[in-house]
């Protein structure tokens, strides 16, 4: 997956967790930097100051690893951004929010 993609699904993550009301996003600056602040402390990593987004998500992977006793040899980049993802169900949120809201109306106008 190509890094603006990945940017993209993290920000969409951020916009998740803060659905959720587990982060607060920040006025200015990236989302996406702001998510994966609150992943890395969450999983209580500290981020090494010059890494880049690979780096970052490798280190963010070997703590989901240990945290959750996965057996697998390693996760790649994308499969950590995937993890969370599926976590937080980040695709039924933003793919499904307008048809349930369309749900929603029509149910209300047929009854």
């Amino acid at each position: 997956m190509k890094e603006h993609l990945r940017l993209q699904k993290i920000c969409q993550l951020g916009y998740r967790l803060q659905e959720l009301g587990l982060m607060q996003l920040p006025s200015t600056g990236s989302t996406a930097l702001a998510t994966l602040h609150h992943l890395l402390s969450s999983y209580k990593v500290a981020r090494v100051q010059g890494q880049n987004l690979e780096q970052t998500l490798q280190l963010l992977g070997r703590a989901v690893m240990v945290r959750h006793q996965l057996h697998a040899p390693f996760l790649s980049v994308d499969a950590v951004i995937d993890f969370f993802c599926r976590r937080f169900l980040v695709e039924r949120s933003f793919s499904n929010r307008a048809a349930v809201r369309k749900n929603r109306s029509d149910n209300r106008v047929a009854a």
